[in-house]
């Protein structure tokens, strides 16, 4: 596995090996196989969470370029994620 730093994701953007990666960063996984895909962008954002015996341990925080689309509104996952978590708290308050 290699990590691609999320916020400054470029073609030219250095990949990030397993042992390098920072608490609190995203990271786009990226994957090489046996079977032939070399440097795949999966297209999975993850957070470093912390460590665990020096292994990093990760959130799945969303897709990359997912939208979805209602009318002319574009709406990302990020932000459909977050109104569903804000609606779920107001609805416990009551």
């Amino acid at each position: 596995f290699e990590f691609l730093p999320h916020e400054v994701a470029t073609d030219k953007s250095d990949l990030v090996e397993l042992a390098d990666v920072e608490v609190g960063k995203e990271y786009e996984l990226v994957i090489t196989t046996y079977a032939g895909l070399y440097r795949y962008r999966v297209g999975d954002i993850l957070q470093v969470t912390g460590f665990y015996n020096s292994a990093p341990q990760f959130k799945f925080v969303r897709r990359k370029n997912v939208l979805l689309s209602i009318e002319a509104d574009k709406t990302d996952e990020a932000e459909l994620q977050k109104a569903v978590e804000n609606a779920s708290v107001l609805l416990r308050e009551q």
